[in-house]
């Protein structure tokens, strides 16, 4: 599957022509650091939900503690929130050579074991609110700033750029000076390699149809369940089975059965 990642820095964007030259779903900034939305985030999310793309998100972390890296996962739920029905790739925590910078400005060098629990922390805290969550990283952030065996059962978005294709990662980021139809200048093309990581719209929308239709009768006088079995389009032995009755014969009015 072809997708594209985008922030601010991207400019309008043109989402209907983004799609009609084979995108089929966009990873978005949705902000940075612990006070920071992106200025485009919305108006992307909402073209992209309109042209039917398969939506992922990614924070810019500047964190350089546990408690920094949490801060950073709240405002992220907080600001995707109203969005959560249409993000169906994972929410990913993107820590790179700018974040280390930062922590150096304020005195700190964060090492493997650090990097490796903040991606943890964000990660988890995402997942416990119903998301799936990733870690971002090219190689060299690999071998230095996280440890994969410790981030495992997370979603991973690796970024290189060569035109062999990286089939070991759930997204493969290949290319920052991609062309797009409806966006000016270059853009960062992704491949999903893996589809696992992607909540089929699909299974959603027979999920709530499922609820949806978990419907509840309560007998009236005079009813069998030949009767509302024929009402609600099922089955005798459907119905007794869901509800667990043993004998179809004591049915009794005011009982409450799952349709």
């Amino acid at each position: 599957m072809k997708l594209i990642d985008l922030s601010y820095h991207n400019g309008p964007v043109d989402f209907k022509k983004v799609k009609a030259d084979g995108v089929e779903g966009v990873i978005l900034r949705a902000g940075y650091g612990q006070t920071t939305v992106d200025k485009k985030f919305k108006t992307y999310i909402k073209d992209a939900i309109k042209n039917g793309l398969h939506i992922g998100i990614y924070w810019f972390s500047y964190a350089f503690t546990l408690a920094a890296a949490e801060e950073e996962a709240k405002l992220c739920l907080k600001t995707i929130k109203e969005f959560k029905d249409y993000i169906d790739l994972p929410v990913f925590f993107d820590w790179e050579y700018d974040s280390m910078n930062y922590a150096n400005k304020h005195g700190v060098t964060p090492d493997k074991k650090l990097i490796t629990e903040m991606n943890k922390k964000f990660c988890e805290i995402i997942e416990k609110n119903g998301y799936a969550a990733g870690v971002y990283f090219n190689e060299d952030y690999r071998k230095r700033f996280i440890d994969l065996d410790k981030l495992k059962g997370f979603a991973t978005w690796y970024a290189r750029y060569t035109t062999v294709a990286q089939k070991t990662y759930d997204i493969w980021q290949k290319s920052s000076e991609g062309k797009i139809a409806g966006i000016k200048g270059n853009v960062d093309l992704d491949v999903l390699n893996n589809s696992k990581i992607l909540k089929k719209k699909a299974e959603k929308e027979a999920k709530k149809t499922e609820e949806k239709a978990a419907t509840y009768y309560i007998v009236k006088k005079g009813d069998n369940l030949s009767k509302i079995a024929k009402k609600f389009g099922t089955t005798v032995n459907k119905i007794a089975k869901d509800n667990n009755i043993k004998n179809v014969n004591l049915i009794y009015p005011g009982q409450k059965l799952k349709i």
